[in-house]
């Protein structure tokens, strides 16, 4: 009686990061990170955790979007968190995007994630993570 059977438990942990620069433009996403996690049962969360600064080169507007996908690659799974960053300005800059979600894949076999970087406007050049670090990481919590 009273006894915790484990309901929020981190089960397993799998991380992936990089600081090598990337860059996007035109209407292109792209993947810079992928991950896979195996949830051991299908009523298990996976919490998602990411972390990008975009450096942005605009013509009139700064625009930039960090997603975390489901599947797929390039924007072509499951939209599970997304972040956009826009500034009516006409000079480079940095915008820093966080992403903190829970999926449930409802699932027991591999699932794949992707960080994915876009261009959100034709007002941006080219959108890119300039050599600084990002990650993402996908923690499996038990049900």
């Amino acid at each position: 009686s009273g006894t915790a059977t484990g309901f929020g438990k981190i089960l397993q942990k799998v991380h992936t990061q990089s600081t090598t620069s990337q860059t996007t433009s035109g209407a292109t996403k792209l993947d810079v990170l992928t991950l896979s996690i195996t949830p051991a049962s299908s009523s298990n969360q996976i919490l998602l955790l990411a972390q990008l600064s975009a450096y942005m080169v605009p013509s009139s507007n700064a625009t930039s979007g960090v997603y975390i996908y489901r599947g797929g690659s390039a924007g072509s799974g499951t939209n599970v968190s997304h972040s956009i960053s826009w500034i009516n300005a006409a000079y480079n800059l940095y915008a820093n995007h966080g992403l903190a979600i829970i999926d449930t894949p409802n699932t027991t076999s591999a699932t794949t994630y992707h960080l994915t970087l876009a261009r959100q406007s034709s007002g941006t050049s080219t959108v890119s993570t300039d050599g600084y670090h990002y990650s993402l990481i996908a923690l499996e919590l038990a049900a």
